[in-house]
């Protein structure tokens, strides 16, 4: 009997212990788990800690703008009254106009503006053909009757230019603002255009396409032009905004830079670089006496460094190297070899077709072109030499 109790007191013993060794590997267990989930959430947070670091360091957390503070591009076309048989606008000059819905003969002065007229569904009988415009005019401009080579009014044939019997005359500013006592006097109609900023072109565009009777051109331009414009800029960061200098690219050895009344000074502005030449010009820019540029000294920069040297030119031949001219041209000039933009090779050449001549429907790729130079951390790296 003893013996028997002694057996069951071992068994019941036993089984304790089994009881106690299971139940202390579940809390092991239990607690290797917690520890591995704990480690992976620090491992996460220090990863989503570092990903916030990043995008504070590039600036892609915030951008400098909003939905809401956008620039108003459409504040230029909104003021274009459009009735049944016209089109009511203001002028480069500043005149109202108010121009009857499809002429018939129309002739264009200035290569960029007929390029525009096309583009917004117009037609011409007569057009000027300058020798570095000619590969860019429209398909349909071709066989037209070509009334000049040259841009300047006083090279200008009046007689030539009436020979087509024109209606209306698209001029732009400038000289070419002289021969419009003389059209009157004839009893042509004369549009000026001013077209250097993106709400200058939706404008015209506006205008062009209403007055051509087709007005969706206008509407097709907003989703394809400045929709892409738009999302471009609402990466643009908040601040580290770099300094920049945007000269002309010549062999004459002399400091011309250009400020945000021009095209690519616009879409520099626009981007937030920041343009040095701003603050070294007291001057108010008037669109009607020509290109918004300044004639600086280079000493001036070695107190107003930049970061970046964006170099505007005409040059459209494939083999031409603007960068290589600009820097053979200044090599000897001691002040232009001590800049610091200089000596880190940050200098880059503007494509004639996005900011020489007008961008009109390659307004998208010239955002982008510009702002690859300003934040290739966020929009990638520019090739400094791209022909386009």
């Amino acid at each position: 009997m003893k013996k028997r109790i002694v057996l069951l007191l071992a068994l019941i013993l036993s089984l304790g212990l089994l009881a106690a060794c299971d139940k202390k590997e579940d809390v092991s267990t239990k607690e290797e788990t917690n520890v591995e989930s704990q480690v992976a959430e620090e491992k996460q947070e220090t990863k989503e800690e570092k990903a916030s670091e990043v995008k504070e360091e590039n600036n892609l957390g915030q951008g400098f703008y909003t939905e809401e503070t956008l620039p108003n591009y459409e504040a230029k076309a909104d003021e274009v009254v459009i009735t049944d048989d016209s089109v009511s606008f203001v002028d480069g000059l500043g005149t109202e106009k108010t121009i009857k819905k499809n002429p018939q003969r129309v002739v264009g002065l200035y290569p960029s503006h007929t390029i525009l007229w096309y583009e917004s569904g117009g037609e011409m009988v007569g057009r000027v053909s300058t020798k570095t415009s000619e590969s860019r005019m429209p398909e349909e401009s071709k066989n037209i009757e070509i009334i000049g080579d040259t841009m300047s009014s006083d090279k200008l044939s009046i007689e030539k230019i009436m020979s087509v019997n024109p209606e209306l005359v698209i001029l732009g500013l400038g000289s070419q603002a002289d021969m419009i006592e003389t059209f009157t006097e004839l009893g042509v109609e004369t549009i000026v255009i001013d077209n250097e900023n993106l709400d200058d072109y939706l404008k015209w565009v506006k205008v062009i396409a209403n007055i051509n009777n087709k007005p969706e051109i206008y509407d097709e331009v907003l989703q394809t032009v400045l929709e892409p414009v738009k999302e471009i800029l609402l990466k643009v960061p908040s601040d580290n905004h770099p300094k920049a200098l945007m000269m002309q690219a010549n062999d004459k050895g002399t400091l011309v830079a250009y400020l945000p009344g021009t095209t690519a000074g616009g879409i520099m502005d626009d981007l937030k670089g920041e343009n040095i030449a701003v603050g070294l010009s007291d001057k108010e820019h008037d669109p009607t006496k020509g290109v918004d540029k300044i004639d600086l000294s280079f000493e001036i920069l070695l107190e107003n460094q930049p970061d970046i040297i964006l170099l505007k030119h005409s040059k459209v031949e494939e083999d031409f190297d603007v960068i290589k001219m600009v820097k053979d041209t200044l090599a000897s000039n001691p002040v232009w070899t001590s800049l610091d933009a200089v000596k880190a090779d940050e200098i880059y050449s503007l494509p004639v077709d996005y900011f020489y001549y007008k961008a009109t429907l390659k307004y998208p790729q010239a955002y982008e072109y510009m702002a690859k130079i300003l934040y290739p951390e966020i929009f990638g790296q520019q090739e400094k030499n791209d022909k386009k």
